[in-house]
């Protein structure tokens, strides 16, 4: 609970010094299967202008190309298949893409699997 706190009284402290801070929508990528799977975690490499996600449906990670906001386009979609369980979440630093995989049996440890930005 001390965590959920700390973080409300961030973003009202950010709001103190944020000056006209505003969101505007750009664009959207829909993966044609509605209400089957969805972007659960999303990273972006400013290195590659891509964006990375995980999908547990489909056990993958899938890759956009972001290069033009307003278009995002499918780079690919990378099959976790051969590593384990279900994908549950993926981070990008630097020229790095980790996910982590869930066992294929929930209560062994998963696995962390790098692959590089392409």
């Amino acid at each position: 609970m001390k965590n959920f706190y700390t973080f409300i009284l961030s973003l009202l402290g950010l709001g103190l010094f944020a000056q006209n801070p505003s969101m505007k929508y750009v664009s959207r990528f829909e993966t044609g299967l509605f209400d089957e799977a969805a972007a659960e975690i999303v990273a972006y490499s400013e290195i590659k202008n891509r964006i990375y996600f995980s999908n547990s449906f489909s056990n993958s990670v899938t890759i956009l190309d972001a290069s033009v906001p307003s278009n995002p386009q499918l780079y690919k979609t990378i099959s976790l298949a051969a590593y384990g369980g279900i994908v549950n979440s993926v981070a990008v630093k630097g020229n790095m893409v980790a996910v982590a995989a869930e066992d294929n049996i929930k209560q062994n440890n998963g696995k962390i699997v790098f692959f590089d930005l392409d």
